[in-house]
């Protein structure tokens, strides 16, 4: 498995928090919006930000700069909590490998869709359930090239799951801005 310069590996981080801290705060939220963001590299009305799926299954957060930001976010929305260092490590990795997941599926519903061939071992989700932070990381980099390797050579599955994985995350950025507006108007009647 490849290592990311420090400042590839920075950027992901923030991709990473940036997307977990979005409204709304819904189970699957910000796994999609990670997901959207990281399929830029396949996107060509994008400009790829030089972090995809494959950056994400390499990521190695650094614990005081995620708590950083992560603690700079929650002081910027007024939220009284602050994370550690080991707590941000953890939803930073949950966050990216979680996105991969997302990406994932819709793939795999689009190879369904299309009739495309699915490669062996890519139906396996990246871990179990609820514990995808704690996944194998030759594993979870494993899929990820398999993934990418689907959605480089295969057109029709590579356009579905933009399609989708837009859709949604579209979805989630409408109901952010009716969320917020609706929690602005409580504050300032």
């Amino acid at each position: 498995m490849p290592h990311l310069t420090p400042e590839v590996n920075e950027l992901a981080e923030k991709m990473v928090i940036t997307n977990i801290a979005r409204f709304p705060q819904t189970w699957d939220g910000p796994n999609v919006l990670i997901a959207h963001a990281a399929l830029g590299e396949f996107d060509q009305s994008k400009s790829p930000t030089g972090i995809g799926i494959r950056e994400l299954a390499c990521l190695r957060p650094d614990p005081q700069r995620a708590a950083n930001l992560a603690n700079q976010i929650h002081d910027t929305y007024g939220i009284p909590r602050h994370v550690s260092g080991d707590k941000a490590e953890r939803f930073v990795i949950k966050g990216a490998r979680y996105g991969i997941e997302e990406v994932r599926k819709a793939a795999m519903d689009a190879a369904k869709e299309t009739g495309s061939s699915i490669p062996t071992g890519l139906n396996d989700r990246l871990g179990y359930p609820g514990r995808l932070e704690r996944a194998e990381p030759s594993t979870v980099w494993r899929h990820t090239q398999m993934l990418h390797t689907l959605l480089r050579e295969d057109d029709p599955v590579r356009d579905l799951t933009l399609q989708a994985i837009g859709q949604r995350a579209k979805t989630i950025r409408s109901d952010s801005r009716q969320q917020q507006q609706r929690a602005q108007s409580r504050v300032n009647p």
